[in-house]
């Protein structure tokens, strides 16, 4: 069998250039750079949306303590409130089933209440600065008076003034 030097000739290129696969995969790198980073971007945004869910559910659960002890539980942590409100006490009477955890490993929520029961603070730090509930508080509420005389926990604090010093996402009541 003898080849066509027409249709196969020896000094024909047979694939990409060593510029053309640098420009290839640079290309390549730039868009999944670029995925990435918007990805990211996303990721944190959900993650602030679960925070905001779970306080909000948390809210619920202590509105339901509140009506069947008339005061909210004097926990000054998340961990003291979990085991308020799920421990053998009336929490289980009331059907409160979990108390959220933040989805961040290396993150935490904020729970602290005034000293005679009647009011309490939950707190949550937002990923996304631009979040619009970091700015949904008038400038002169201080989250960190209702908590006295005791002393606002480390996850509570950076909730006084606009509620955005630390990103962090507060909620009074």
């Amino acid at each position: 069998m003898q080849l066509n030097a027409k249709r196969f000739p020896l000094n024909a290129s047979r694939g990409f250039t060593l510029l053309e696969i640098l420009v290839a995969v640079t290309i390549v790198a730039i868009l999944s750079s670029i995925i990435i980073v918007g990805l990211s971007q996303i990721q944190a945004r959900g993650r602030d949306t679960r925070r905001i869910k779970d306080l909000s559910e948390t809210q619920h659960a202590l509105e339901l303590y509140y009506s069947a002890n008339g005061s909210y539980p004097a926990a000054a942590t998340w961990g003291g409130l979990r085991t308020a409100l799920l421990g053998s006490g009336s929490g289980n009477n009331l059907g409160i089933i979990s108390i959220p955890s933040d989805p961040s490993p290396s993150a935490g929520y904020g729970y602290c209440a005034a000293s005679d029961g009647s009011r309490y603070v939950l707190a949550a730090y937002l990923e996304d600065t631009n979040n619009p509930n970091l700015r949904q508080y008038p400038s002169e509420t201080n989250f960190d008076q209702i908590c006295r005389p005791t002393t606002v926990p480390e996850d509570s604090r950076g909730c006084s003034k606009s509620g955005n010093l630390t990103h962090k996402y507060c909620l009074a009541f």
